[in-house]
């Protein structure tokens, strides 16, 4: 191809810039490859899969609520109740808003907990679930936030916390009865809430917050931030 260009180069009589009816560049050969409904390449950060087997384009995710369900971890101590709590809570929410749910859990979820929200929420789980004990541990986290309406996060991780309210999304931690975090953990926790990026809700008190304002505290944060770093260089 290079040299077709190279012959064709202000040369009227050579009138050939393509040599090949196709294109296969190292990447399509080694690696899978997508196209969209109309039969445009897309390349694979445009690509969301759950499964490994159903792949959707990321801006066609339909609208969902997402849960980040952690577990044990950081003083934070969850009972099979206070579970069982959370999906009638979920299964309630789902009756008044009729949106597609979508779990995500992770390594510190108990694998019987999982088996217990597929079970007690398989007729209103969307499509885009990652159980992390069944082998979904490949998925886009970016994709899945960016397209939720709401997000309720468990308050034993950090990152996910702090992953989610980056989303710009409206933001729910859950947290059980049995708490015993290092002060400094309570401490970063409270400071979201103060600053309202996050609402605090037990784990089976379940509803829905407005966007409505939501982008503006984000950019306003971030903006007090890095006015604070360039003072902190001396710019």
């Amino acid at each position: 191809r290079f040299f077709m260009q190279a012959i064709n180069f202000n040369e009227e009589k050579f009138n050939i810039t393509e040599p090949f009816k196709g294109l296969f560049t190292q990447g399509m050969v080694c690696h899978e490859t997508y196209k969209d409904d109309d039969g445009n390449w897309l390349s694979p950060e445009e690509v969301f899969s759950d499964d490994g087997k159903k792949f959707y384009k990321k801006d066609n995710l339909s609208d969902h609520i997402l849960f980040l369900i952690g577990g044990e971890g950081i003083g934070y101590s969850y009972g099979l109740n206070e579970w069982e709590s959370m999906l009638t809570s979920i299964q309630g929410l789902h009756s008044k808003i009729k949106l597609p749910i979508s779990i995500v859990t992770s390594r510190r979820t108990p694998p019987e907990l999982e088996d217990l929200f597929q079970s007690g929420l398989k007729n209103i789980l969307g499509d885009y679930c990652a159980w992390f004990h069944h082998g979904d541990k490949n998925f886009n986290l970016a994709a899945l936030l960016g397209s939720a309406i709401n997000i309720f996060v468990t308050e034993d991780s950090a990152m996910m916390i702090s992953e989610s309210i980056s989303s710009g999304k409206p933001v729910t931690t859950l947290y059980p009865s049995n708490i015993k975090s290092p002060l400094r953990y309570e401490n970063h926790i409270s400071k979201y809430a103060d600053l309202e990026l996050i609402k605090r809700s037990p784990l089976h008190d379940l509803e829905l917050r407005s966007q409505q304002n939501l982008n503006a505290r984000i950019t306003e944060h971030r903006q007090e931030l890095v006015k604070k770093l360039m003072r902190a260089i001396g710019w």
